[in-house]
């Protein structure tokens, strides 16, 4: 019985010693673990914490086309270059199926996280393996980064995509690193991996821009760990550094960090970089209370006397392991540094106004601990297994707890009500929190959100936007442009505040100020929904039709609304531009088959083409669609009367006097109808009752 045990326990060692059994069960396992913590990603909804702008509201991204697409590689979006997670996004939504209230499902966009988050974890073991020469230990590493609570930021939240995507394509970029400086000199394939890690790196960059330093890393690994000649590694990474030059001056063009209410000194931004590894080292070992705004912003790290002791230890401890510690301390130590150095704080970035500190900053980082915890456990002795079963059981809390921090991001209300547990200070929180009660109408639940977002943070235009929203519905005006305007002049350069002072003065008829205030707001951006259309039709009032022209087409580009089109091509037709209006025409008609508008005005263009008999149909579907109005059948009287089918055209100015008896040009139809017919006095009593009802005044329209 006892030799029966040792062979099974020799064959089963054998099996899974074997080079590729082992890999492949370990990968397996690795698989369905992810997939049990992570797939209530998948039932996840979107939220207003960003995903609208960057997704189910963009109008970039809902509506798909090729110049949609390209426009995110011409230039910025959002004051950000990250081309390719855009991309994905893009096509993502392209393909995603759309609920039943025609809003995109976040079905597909979630997955996408899990899959690019399952992918980072093959490859971390995959590294892992290259670094350590042990399986076992590649794989608790490999574990250690799928399942710690930090990745849930990343992975659970639909925007953070560009930190899963990146993420992949920086680890891919690694790995074929490893490969290329394992096969350098041995063999003549090496040049394939080094140019795949070019490419990868690139591609990581342009999914978010944060992966720049991710040559540093390669210098470490190659220089303190696998030991080649620091020269060689130099030259190595010396295209990789070209290739990350642009990006870094593009990201510093695009956030140069003046936005922030506070910039510290160049003597301060260490300690802040400090108190962020002291920050990120607790959140590692103890993580609870996790959530998406720790305020913890340079001026609150600074305004506490305990920012020298976070600040500064860990720079000691630093100091310490580079001078005194062995190979494996020294890499670890490095890895985290060049990791998180673009969100340390040494250099000030875009969401520091917020807090220097995120979860989803430590998604690449945490290979770090994830080498460290392999590395151990690769080295534990036969006698101190029990070590490897705490590991174990850390590893299973994790999980645990990353199933948790998952059901924070189901929706808003549970996302912010957890930022308001963990930071009762998040201004950003009670700001966000009360939008999603204002959009259900709990207005003065929301208003106490937003007064207590202004008492955390008074100078604060978003709070003070938003309480102007709420007095503007309650018809309180006055209020609402008081607080419009100190938003203003806390921000000159917020277009939603311009936005609604533009509202604000269409709807009290001054309309040159509504056009400047429109203007001003989409010169700041025009991705505004509503202003660009607006604008137009406040052009239209004005007479300044090619003006309104322009508006409407920049309207359309942001959504394509059939409405709009419309509008777009009666101006068109206005102008003589006869094809640019039959085509509006058609395509506000596609957008929505029930509108009367557009069938109507695609007639009334058809017959000044001299296409009577398409415009009759036209006509025809018009008085189908709004039977209760009189101006297409009208229409259609006229169309008649220009082919000279005299009965139809009576018939149809008679159904127009029937829907309206106060019609004017109903009865100047029939009183042609009757002149035609040599029945001069039916014509003038139809004339008299035409002028009688305005006629003159009516005079020329037939929209």
């Amino acid at each position: 019985m006892l030799d029966g045990e040792v062979m099974k326990n020799s064959f089963l060692h054998a099996w899974m010693s074997h080079p590729y059994v082992g890999r492949f069960g370990i990968q397996i396992v690795l698989t369905f673990i992810v997939l049990v913590i992570f797939t209530g990603v998948c039932r996840l909804d979107f939220i207003a914490y960003d995903d609208e702008i960057n997704i189910f509201a963009n109008p970039f991204i809902t509506h798909f086309s090729a110049a949609n697409l390209g426009r995110y590689w011409s230039g910025l979006y959002q004051n950000l270059y990250i081309p390719l997670t855009y991309s994905v996004w893009t096509v993502l939504a392209w393909i995603s199926p759309t609920n039943t209230s025609g809003t995109l499902s976040p079905f597909l966009f979630h997955a996408a996280n899990l899959f690019f988050h399952l992918g980072s974890t093959w490859i971390v073991f995959a590294i892992l393996r290259k670094l350590l020469r042990k399986e076992w230990g590649a794989a608790a590493g490999a574990l250690l980064f799928a399942l710690h609570p930090l990745q849930v930021e990343a992975v659970a939240w639909a925007t953070g995509l560009k930190d899963v995507l990146s993420g992949f394509f920086a680890l891919a970029s690694l790995w074929q690193y490893l490969c290329f400086a394992e096969m350098k000199g041995t063999e003549t394939r090496w040049n394939r991996h080094y140019v795949l890690a070019g490419a990868l790196f690139l591609c990581a960059m342009l999914a978010k821009p944060s992966t720049v330093t991710i040559p540093l890393v390669m210098g470490v690994l190659g220089s303190f760990w696998l030991a080649r000649p620091q020269r060689e590694t130099a030259l190595d990474i010396v295209p990789f550094l070209f290739l990350a030059l642009p990006v870094v001056l593009l990201t510093r063009f695009a956030q140069p960090g003046i936005s922030q209410a506070f910039i510290p000194d160049w003597w301060q931004r260490p300690l802040i970089a400090g108190d962020a590894l002291s920050f990120y080292g607790y959140k590692f070992l103890l993580p609870f209370r996790l959530g998406p705004d720790y305020g913890r912003p340079p001026e609150f790290v600074l305004q506490h006397g305990w920012s020298w002791l976070t600040g500064i230890a860990p720079i000691l401890l630093g100091g310490v392991v580079l001078f005194r510690g062995n190979r494996t301390s020294i890499t670890i130590v490095l890895l985290l540094f060049f990791f998180l150095l673009p969100v340390l704080g040494l250099v000030s970035f875009d969401f520091q106004k917020y807090s220097t500190v995120a979860d989803r900053y430590f998604y690449l980082a945490m290979l770090a601990p994830s080498f460290a915890l392999g590395h151990i456990s690769g080295m534990v002795r036969q006698k101190r297994r029990w070590i490897l079963v705490f590991f174990a059981l850390a590893l299973g809390l994790f999980g645990t707890k990353s199933m948790a921090q998952i059901l924070t991001w189901q929706d808003g209300f549970s996302l912010y009500r957890n930022a308001l547990q963990v930071n009762p200070n998040s201004w950003l929180a009670c700001n966000n929190l009360g939008i999603l009660y204002e959009e259900l109408g709990e207005n003065k639940r929301a208003f106490e959100l937003y007064q207590r977002a202004l008492t955390i943070r008074p100078k604060n235009e978003l709070p003070l936007n938003n309480i102007g929203v709420i007095y503007k519905k309650q018809g309180m005006l006055r209020k609402a442009e008081e607080m419009f305007r100190r938003a203003l002049s806390i921000n000159p350069g917020y277009p939603d505040a311009l936005a609604n002072l533009g509202d604000l003065a269409r709807d009290r008829t001054d309309l040159q100020l509504a056009v400047s205030f429109y203007s001003q707001a989409l010169e700041l951006t025009p991705f505004i929904p509503g202003v660009a259309e607006n604008l137009g039709t406040i052009y239209l009032q004005l007479g300044r039709r090619k003006e309104a022209i322009s508006a409407y087409k920049q309207a359309l580009k942001l959504k394509p609304a059939p409405q709009v089109y419309s509008n777009l091509g009666a101006l068109y037709q206005q102008e003589g531009q006869f094809i640019e209006a039959i085509e509006c025409f058609r395509k506000a008609i596609s957008g929505n088959r029930e509108l009367a508008e557009p069938y109507n005005n695609l007639g009334l263009v058809l017959m000044d083409t001299g296409r009577l008999e398409e415009a009759v149909q036209q006509f025809k579907l018009a008085a189908k669609k709004a039977p209760s109005h009189p101006m297409p059948v009208y229409n259609l009287g006229r169309a008649y009367f220009a082919q000279s089918r005299l009965e139809e055209a009576l018939g149809a100015y008679r159904q127009s006097v029937a829907v309206d008896s106060n019609f004017a040009q109903g009865y100047h139809g029939l009183a042609q109808v009757a002149r035609q017919n040599g029945q001069l006095d039916i014509a003038d009593s139809y004339e008299s009752e035409a002028r009688r009802r305005g006629y003159e005044k009516a005079r020329g329209t037939g929209k």
